[in-house]
């Protein structure tokens, strides 16, 4: 099927062709006729990155008439997400100049965000703590909303919004249309939709159609085993190995997030920290940055990084296990997008065994074990990248007479085998990247912490019970000095037999 077919409007169709956009995704292809046909709401659980924002923004773009008064709201749970979906909504709509679309969140100016209001607005896109403050103030008329559109339900309910939803579903009008797009089934989005939405239309993707889509790649779902203790230098290893690393890291707190990139940045690693702690403003400069590849690792918390929407992400590290099935999702989601093939990695530590294995259950998805890359895997790469720079370096004309300027030390160089020539090279090329650590077997590595103190003290360095001194050759208490042979508080030196202030020695009289 092509988007000719779904019943689009003209200028949606010639602006698609002029985007790449050739066939529409397994959930576009079910949901948007029924979007533009049908009355009632319509109830959509797909992956993430399977064209879900096109799923419901084609259709918006095609029923909403060219007014100054808001007909249709999209509730995202952050602004990251808000931003990302007004974008592209403003890319469909590039050939529909009379449409408006406005998008509303917290962390920037509400003065602003009122005034482009009052100009006059076809779509806001919110989230739902500014859209009640501005509802509050009156700056926003609920009651003309006639389609509501609530993306990544789930993720806005995993956040704390469900009084916030609550409140907004209660302030629009009754008769409008609730389109609401999750990536899972979780209770709480069960009961938005039996509560607020009337004999809505469900349509639950496949695994085989999410993996069709065609902004959803291919994604191996891989365990690495960690030894206790060795998650950083698994981590490092791995990016130590792999060539064109684009990937964003999982952590469970905001503590551990920095405190994992600072250790990144002092190892050569261009990385870069998104937490609650961040202020706006920081947050913004990471994103940009990450986005425009400056950095190659994004390290972040699940909170922080929700409505993350980056395209070509190789990897997906799970540091720390995330807490549920619906969270993994959401998580290994963002790699294996626009037809790219990703990786979504967890990090195993033994503790953490079950907890793998009931989540592989809980996923319904094939993770396999994958290695954690051998020294000689990180050698090979960083040879490798070596040998096509070394080959491609232009040289200088100056550097015969330079070298020649050496004297003594060109002659050592020249004396040479061109097998030793080539050993020291590569040599000297891997001391300037890599530390002696970072290419031992994991297992190897010097111990630290816990293991260090344990190791100090080994079973094996302790005498045998049989040569430790037995109770036997103890003295018996009796023999120990006993509080009778101690003198008598009467009989030790009283205060009185003391000499007085002024019989001691004074200061005059010290040599």
């Amino acid at each position: 099927m092509s988007f000719n077919e779904l019943g689009l409007r003209p200028e949606l169709l010639s602006t698609l062709e002029g985007l790449g956009f050739t066939e529409p995704t397994p959930v576009q292809t079910e949901a948007i006729p029924i979007a533009l046909q049908d009355q009632q709401d319509l109830f959509v659980v797909a992956r993430t990155g399977t064209g879900k924002t096109a799923a419901f923004g084609l259709p918006l773009l095609t029923l909403i008439e060219a007014t100054k008064k808001p007909q249709a709201l999209i509730l995202s749970p952050t602004r990251e997400l808000a931003n990302q979906i007004t974008q592209e909504l403003r890319r469909f709509a590039q050939d529909l100049p009379e449409l408006r679309l406005v998008s509303v969140f917290g962390g920037t100016s509400i003065e602003r965000q009122i005034k482009q209001l009052q100009k006059g607005v076809s779509i806001i896109v919110a989230t739902p703590g500014r859209l009640l403050d501005l509802a509050r103030r009156g700056e926003i008329y609920p009651d003309m909303i006639r389609y509501l559109v609530l993306d990544e339900a789930d993720e806005m309910l995993n956040m704390g919004f469900k009084d916030e939803l609550d409140e907004i579903l209660n302030l629009l009008p009754s008769e409008k249309r609730t389109w609401l797009f999750s990536a899972t089934m979780a209770k709480g989005v069960k009961r938005i939709a039996s509560r607020f939405m009337q004999q809505a239309q469900e349509i639950r993707l496949s695994a085989e159609q999410n993996a069709a889509s065609s902004t959803q790649g291919v994604i191996d779902h891989v365990a690495y085993n960690i030894p206790r203790g060795r998650k950083y230098e698994a981590l490092l290893r791995i990016i130590d190995a792999t060539d064109n690393l684009y990937a964003m890291v999982f952590c469970r707190t905001r503590l551990e997030t920095q405190s994992l990139v600072d250790r990144l940045i002092v190892d050569g690693v261009d990385a870069s920290a998104l937490h609650g702690d961040l202020s706006q403003a920081l947050r913004d400069k990471a994103m940009g940055r990450f986005k425009r590849r400056e950095i190659q690792l994004l390290v972040a918390t699940d909170i922080a990084s929700r409505g993350i929407d980056v395209d070509e992400l190789t990897h997906v590290f799970h540091y720390d296990l995330p807490e549920n099935a619906e969270a993994y999702i959401h998580r290994s989601g963002r790699t294996g997008r626009a037809g790219h093939h990703g990786q979504s990695g967890l990090f195993v530590e033994p503790r953490d065994q079950r907890r793998a294995e009931y989540l592989a259950r809980a996923v319904r998805l094939h993770i396999k074990l994958e290695e954690i890359p051998k020294p000689q895997d990180v050698v090979k790469r960083r040879l490798r990248n070596w040998l096509k720079e070394f080959l491609s370096t232009e040289i200088p004309e100056q550097l015969p007479t330079w070298l020649e300027e050496l004297g003594e030390e060109f002659e050592i160089i020249k004396s040479l085998e061109q097998q030793d020539l080539i050993y020291h090279s590569c040599a000297q090329a891997l001391a300037m990247t890599l530390t002696k650590e970072r290419l031992l077997d994991l297992d190897q590595l010097p111990a630290r912490g816990r293991n260090k103190r344990r190791e100090r003290s080994s079973r094996d360095d302790r005498p045998k019970r049989g040569e430790r001194s037995s109770r036997d050759d103890r003295p018996n208490r009796g023999e120990r000095s006993s509080r009778d042979d101690r003198p008598n508080r009467g009989e030790r030196s009283s205060r009185d037999d003391r000499p007085n202030r002024g019989e001691r020695s004074s200061r005059d009289d010290r040599p």
